[in-house]
């Protein structure tokens, strides 16, 4: 087993770099890996110099308490009651339909989405050494067709999970990254109906993987987030707009005797300044207007 000096803990205020002394004072590793002189000072040692290295970490303290071992506990208990995580954190023997079955178990239970360091799902896999392609897909299939913007969650340090596939890049992250942007940035562009968004996303997409520079790559993918944050707000205010006019033709007819007067169309339209029609909104308004208690049955596009 090999430890890596830039292995980085996720907390609140920043990362924690843990170097190979690290784990020196850990009893179990040193009665394998040190030489029998070491372990006897060692053990002669006062008690105080016995506890583990992580319960003197003032960041993790914060977190798990600074009571003896409150720190290893609770790095021990990481995962519990998030099932979905620890599957993406050790998934060297796990299968992408084991890990499929597990979210749709999760989610029956109503399991929180994020865990006590913000983190997602994503964010764990795109953390971990050697991140799976088949597993990122099971998450893909499974979670965004209805979380739509889990890869736009940021985590306690302010991170979004592919930040972290950027800061553990390996022979395997490009394909990771280009199948998460694709999915995020240019597929969801479908449900608006606008050819030009999708387009303009897929064009920022492509800059973003053929920049071989990393922190211009970082760059491109902040620039291209604020892009999709616009386009979402804008389609939702479409929704919102469209909505509003249903709801004032449907409520804003007035009675004479046994009549209804229905309102003018346009008239009474709210004009958001969007510039899309969401398909399935069409026949949001064919419902409404094929209304038998419709007076005005004129078409609109």
């Amino acid at each position: 087993m090999s430890i890596s000096s830039n292995l980085v803990i996720p907390l609140d205020s920043k990362p924690i770099k843990i170097g190979p002394e690290a784990f020196y004072r850990c009893i179990s590793l040193a009665n394998i890996v040190l030489p029998q002189r070491s372990i006897a000072g060692f053990m002669s040692a006062p008690d105080y110099r016995k506890r583990d290295t992580f319960d003197s970490c003032t960041l993790l303290q914060d977190r798990f308490g600074n009571g003896m071992g409150y720190v290893v506990d609770g790095l021990v208990a990481r995962f519990d009651g998030f099932p979905v995580h620890k599957l993406c954190y050790d998934h060297s023997s796990v299968t992408a339909t084991e890990l499929g079955h597990c979210i749709i178990e999760d989610q029956g239970e109503e399991s929180p989405l994020v865990d006590q360091f913000g983190m997602t799902p994503f964010h764990v896999l795109f953390s971990t050494h050697e991140p799976r392609q088949d597993l990122l897909q099971a998450l893909l299939d499974n979670y965004y067709p209805y979380h739509t913007g889990i890869l736009d969650c940021k985590d306690a340090n302010g991170k979004r999970p592919l930040d972290y596939l950027l800061s553990n890049w390996t022979g395997i992250s490009m394909s990771l990254f280009r199948i998460s942007l694709q999915k995020w940035m240019v597929d969801s562009m479908v449900r608006w109906g606008a050819t030009s968004w999708r387009n303009d996303m897929q064009t920022k997409v492509q800059a973003i993987l053929a920049e071989g520079d990393m922190v211009q790559k970082a760059n491109l993918c902040n620039e291209a987030y604020g892009s999709l944050e616009g386009y979402e707000g804008m389609g939702a205010m479409y929704i919102l707009e469209i909505a509003l006019w249903k709801r004032k033709l449907k409520d804003g007819r007035s009675k004479d005797g046994t009549k209804r007067q229905a309102l003018d169309r346009e008239e009474c339209r709210c004009v958001c300044g969007s510039n899309i029609v969401v398909p399935s909104v069409k026949l949001f308004l064919e419902i409404d207007r094929n209304h038998p208690d419709r007076a005005d049955s004129s078409p609109h596009d």
